[in-house]
């Protein structure tokens, strides 16, 4: 319905009434009164008409009245937010959203006889309120997580690594760990390979098994001035 058919709504409404029902009414707050009095089958009867008159379907008339027209007579429930909020707050909200939202809205509706509640807007804001809890508590519960996990680092191991305050000393230990990986290509895994293929040859009667030194002898004798404690941590 565009903002024309909105507007004559009012007027087609109220001529309904007064000619069907020999009323008098002038008022839009009469006629609303007038309508609760109606009876379902009585008020489709009113939505086909009106339908009719504006060139809209009866379902548009019937939403347009129930969504948006009628909301005008009935208690604003922004204004009872907080209200809402502390009952939420109360409920187990383990529960189904379903069940929350009636049972939220019976107590809403014990506490507050005196207003006249539209159900579909209590029940919106009802579910917002939810919403809002369970993002809260999520919050609260992560943050808290987040406060008590454990470091991925100790601080005993962290002690152990290599101080690095500048780019200098990233080159330094950049540069041992190049030492390091070119000792192991030219020196290490050549004579690794040489044992292996000694091991997988038949024994010879003057030959002799490779010692445990063999694996460790390395002829880059610079090697034995690298922090290895501090290589090893950096692996």
């Amino acid at each position: 319905m565009d903002q024309q058919q909105k507007e004559q709504f009012s007027q087609y409404l109220r001529e309904y009434l007064n000619k069907n029902y020999s009323l008098n009414i002038q008022f839009e707050n009469d006629t609303y009164k007038y309508l609760q009095t109606l009876s379902i089958s009585e008020k489709r009867g009113i939505w086909t008409t009106i339908a009719q008159a504006l060139q809209v379907t009866q379902l548009q008339v019937h939403d347009y009245f129930h969504n948006t027209w009628s909301k005008q007579f009935y208690t604003d429930i922004k204004e009872f937010k907080t209200q809402l909020e502390n009952i939420c707050c109360k409920q187990n909200l383990y529960l189904s959203d379903k069940t929350l939202v009636q049972l939220v809205s019976g107590i809403f509706k014990e506490q507050n006889k005196a207003l006249n509640i539209h159900n579909k807007s209590l029940h919106q804001a009802i579910n917002r309120c939810l919403q809002k809890i369970r993002k809260d508590n999520y919050k609260l519960s992560t943050k808290a997580d987040y406060k008590n996990q454990k470091p991925l680092i100790s601080q005993q191991n962290n002690d152990k690594l290599p101080i690095i305050k500048s780019s200098e000393d990233l080159s330094v230990q950049v540069s041992k760990v190049i030492q390091i990986q070119n000792c192991l290509h030219n020196n290490v895994i050549p004579r690794i390979t040489s044992i292996q293929h000694q091991l997988q040859e038949p024994e010879k009667p003057q030959s002799r098994k490779p010692s445990a030194a063999d694996l460790i002898c390395f002829k880059d004798e610079s090697l034995k001035q690298l922090d290895w404690q501090q290589f090893l941590n950096l692996m």
